[in-house]
């Protein structure tokens, strides 16, 4: 049998069809593959947290501690108490300072006591006594001494007892006066002065009891404690510290040829060994300082490379600090 050119260029054509679709799928897909690949920015990074630190605002012994480490928390539940023997007795002190000072006050705007009056009352009426006695003695030496009947002398010490029985009526009708007025007004008024100080003062000591108790002031996650039961805390120095999802951000690093592919607000993909599906967060911050690969994430080919740094805000995430992460970030074209 005899094979001509024109028959072995037919049998030929199937196979060559076949390699060049072959060939036309496999360029469409290293074409999708690079695409897709050149769509998407990969980067490696941790987790960081921003702690709530709970420090008491004056010194004092640890007396009571209510969580551990790792425990969770609610808003106003109470975490730890300093002694408060001292403060304690400051609040007494004051309480009793103010009710000095509010009787003080009261009886400077009543005036005198009853009883008060009514010896004053008693005086008056008996010196009015006196003075009409004396009144009717003047009178009669007076008239014996007009008739002879007595002498200048006798008529003057008469006149002169009247005179004294007078006075004293006047001096016993203003002091029952006054009496019935009450204090000066310039002595109320410091009184009242001196109510109000105690007050302020019950309130200065009430609150720096109350700061001996200090309670969250959020909801989480106990995540250190720094001081033992009995232990002397300073002023401002924190015994325990607190973390929430929200507190929960990732940094990474990208190259300054990939910065133009960023903008704050922009979402990005967390993923993590053992995890399903990832976390969804948001750009917030990029640095403006262009610095080294920090060592946490070094690699052969980043080693030498000057990045910026980039942090994300995590959305209810229960992922823990120092924990390693991949971050995915879709490229779009920039105008």
């Amino acid at each position: 049998m005899v094979t001509t050119a024109n028959d072995m260029a037919d049998s030929m054509r199937p196979i060559s069809l076949f390699y060049a679709t072959v060939l036309l799928l496999a360029l469409s897909l290293t074409t999708s593959l690079v695409a897709s690949a050149q769509s998407a920015l990969n980067y490696t990074g941790y987790i960081e947290a921003e702690y709530t630190y709970l420090a008491p605002s004056t010194s004092g012994r640890l007396q009571a501690l209510s969580v551990q480490a790792g425990d969770p928390v609610v808003a106003q539940q109470t975490l730890f108490s300093l002694d408060q023997e001292a403060q304690q007795i400051a609040v007494k002190q004051v309480q009793a300072q103010l009710k000095q000072a509010q009787a003080n006050l009261e009886d400077l705007q009543t005036g005198a006591r009853p009883d008060e009056i009514k010896s004053l009352q008693a005086q008056l009426n008996q010196a009015k006594a006196t003075l009409n006695l004396s009144a009717t003695e003047k009178t009669r030496w007076s008239k014996l001494a007009e008739r002879g009947n007595a002498s200048q002398s006798q008529k003057e010490q008469a006149v002169l007892a009247w005179q004294i029985a007078q006075a004293n009526v006047n001096n016993l009708q203003a002091s029952l006066h006054l009496a019935q007025l009450g204090a000066r007004e310039q002595q109320i008024t410091r009184a009242k002065a001196a109510v109000d100080a105690a007050q302020a003062n019950l309130q200065l000591a009430q609150w720096q009891l109350t700061q001996r108790t200090l309670q969250s002031p959020l909801n989480g996650r106990v995540e250190q404690v720094f001081h033992r039961l009995g232990e002397y805390v300073s002023a401002n120095t924190p015994v325990l510290a607190l973390i929430t999802p929200q507190q929960l951000k990732v940094k990474f690093y990208v190259p300054e040829q990939q910065l133009s592919h960023l903008r704050v607000g922009e979402p990005i993909q967390v993923h993590w060994d053992g995890a399903d599906s990832p976390l969804i967060g948001k750009i917030r911050f990029i640095s403006a300082i262009a610095e080294f690969t920090p060592p946490i994430i070094f690699s052969q080919n980043s080693r030498q490379k000057l990045v910026y740094l980039v942090e994300a805000q995590l959305i209810n995430s229960e992922l823990r600090p120092g924990q390693a992460v991949d971050i995915t970030l879709t490229k779009k074209p920039r105008p």
